[in-house]
């Protein structure tokens, strides 16, 4: 990842700014968005217009009682047959028996919190390296699509699988820095 990153900034630094390191993360759920309030995508019992600390502290204090499932370490590899989203790593769960905890835990957090997104099953766990903030032009897009696959063929062939600690509920103003806020309490 520190050699992506390191290939993200001296090649396209024009058009992808580099996830910092401190920063890497794979989210397993996606919790309340300030920028999509929106009845389905926002706590049950709270308004739409509550302010995201008083969000935030409601969401603390449900996670905080409840007790989850999951593995440890959580264990991914990387997906090279995905293509699509340009700067992240696409993962997979390690196994079938993985997979199916991880989204288990996905249904088990929605429940706790309230927040019950539509894509639940279908949003795709990966590490993101970058956000673009420009267009690429055509030559420079064919470019980084090459190099993104590399990358990702470079990752699966030095770590068959990528160990993540236990999940975090973290607070964030952008994906740049996150403050950890509780590290989900592990049913025993």
């Amino acid at each position: 990842m520190l050699n992506i990153n390191a290939e993200v900034t001296r090649d396209f630094r024009d058009y992808v700014a580099a996830t910092p390191p401190s920063s890497y993360h794979m989210t397993i759920y996606g919790c309340a968005d300030p920028q999509r309030r929106a009845a389905h995508l926002w706590p049950t019992g709270t308004s739409l217009d509550t302010p995201m600390t008083e969000i935030t502290q409601t969401l603390l204090d449900r996670l905080r009682t409840q007790r989850f499932t999951y593995p440890t370490p959580i264990r991914m590899r990387v997906d090279t047959a995905e293509t699509k989203g340009l700067t992240i790593i696409p993962l997979l769960p390690a196994d079938p028996a993985e997979r199916a905890t991880l989204y288990q835990l996905r249904h088990d957090i929605a429940r706790a919190t309230g927040l019950m997104t539509p894509n639940l099953d279908t949003f795709r766990f990966h590490i993101t390296f970058g956000y673009a903030f420009r267009p690429m032009p055509d030559d420079v897009a064919q470019t980084f699509q090459a190099a993104c696959q590399q990358w990702r063929n470079r990752l699966a062939a030095r770590c068959a699988y990528i160990d993540l600690p236990a999940p975090l509920y973290c607070r964030f103003t952008d994906m740049f820095a996150f403050e950890p806020l509780l590290t989900l309490p592990r049913k025993i």
